[in-house]
């Protein structure tokens, strides 16, 4: 008798059990991964092939891809999770015992407040429409209400005019629209967003309907995204995306005082620190603290 099929176990149980109410997004990844396996294995999986010699040889294949450390660990992750689970199950004996690779640390990348600048006026000058929307009106209502808030962008491209109250200046992103799905979050807005957002709403044939609505395919407001930023004189590349604005919420917040676990809901504080840009939330460091060994004449200190 064949080994029953990982794909079918995965999409008979695991999907409908364990990760019932994740997001649709949740559920694709898990898929890809399971796609990835079957395209390193040549043939579909089994339970069979959940071995720590075959999982590792997996997860080198995608290292020999050149893809990033952090990429790979998205596939282990999801694999292992499933192992997991199908273990406790009782589905398969063998528990787990590859280990997730170690990528470099990064410094977090913000925006510098010349750069946020500068990305609003290159949004102010994009002429291409949204659907029937105007380019500025479009592209500066969502960056003013990130500014405000922090939050991710496929919270606030799921965000619908009900949640928005421009006449007391609140937003509230549902749970269900946020990434964990654990609580709403509402958070107050500027007087510009407030502005911004009354003439989009102007604009939108549709005022019960998402405020941001995207009438091309997900991946193209990227595209759009880059040719902002490089109107900018900023870098159009994967560290200049989406996310950077979230991060550069994160990293004024705190250097203005705020606290930016809290504003982003991280699980801990270990997490918020892969946000904070050190070049704005300046950590101590000797050139702050210690004396300097050059006076300003260009002589050597004698004491």
């Amino acid at each position: 008798m064949n080994p029953p099929l990982l794909n079918t176990i995965y999409r008979e149980r695991y999907e409908c059990v364990k990760i019932r109410s994740r997001r649709p997004n949740t559920k694709r990844l898990y898929r890809a991964t399971l796609s990835f396996f079957e395209r390193f294995l040549q043939r579909p999986a089994t339970l069979d092939d959940l071995n720590n010699d075959t999982v590792s040889a997996f997860a080198s294949w995608r290292l020999d891809q050149r893809l990033a450390k952090r990429t790979v660990n998205k596939d282990l992750f999801n694999l292992l999770a499933l192992w997991r689970w199908l273990h406790t199950q009782g589905y398969v004996k063998n528990w787990p015992e590859v280990e997730l690779e170690t990528p470099p640390v990064r410094a977090p990348v913000a925006l510098l407040r010349n750069e946020l600048l500068r990305v609003m006026q290159s949004a102010d000058q994009e002429i291409r429409p949204v659907g029937h929307i105007a380019g500025p009106v479009f592209w500066r209502a969502l960056f003013l209400v990130i500014w405000c808030t922090g939050e991710r962008i496929g919270a606030i491209l799921r965000l619908e005019w009900p949640d928005v109250d421009l006449v007391n200046g609140w937003v509230r992103f549902a749970a269900e629209n946020r990434k964990g799905a654990a609580a709403d979050n509402l958070l107050p807005l500027t007087p510009e967003a407030i502005d911004a957002l009354r003439e989009l709403r102007k604009q939108s044939r549709d005022r019960s309907g998402v405020v941001f609505s995207w009438p091309h395919s997900p991946t193209y407001i990227y595209y759009r995204l880059g040719k902002i930023m490089q109107r900018a004189g900023i870098p159009d590349d994967r560290w200049h995306k989406f996310h950077v604005f979230r991060k550069s919420v994160a990293s004024h917040y705190e250097a203005a005082g705020g606290n930016a676990t809290d504003l982003l809901k991280h699980s801990s504080r270990r997490v918020t620190m892969t946000y904070l840009d050190p070049r704005i939330v300046r950590p101590m460091a000797p050139a702050n603290l210690l004396f300097r060994l050059v006076g300003n004449d260009g002589a050597a200190n004698s004491v």
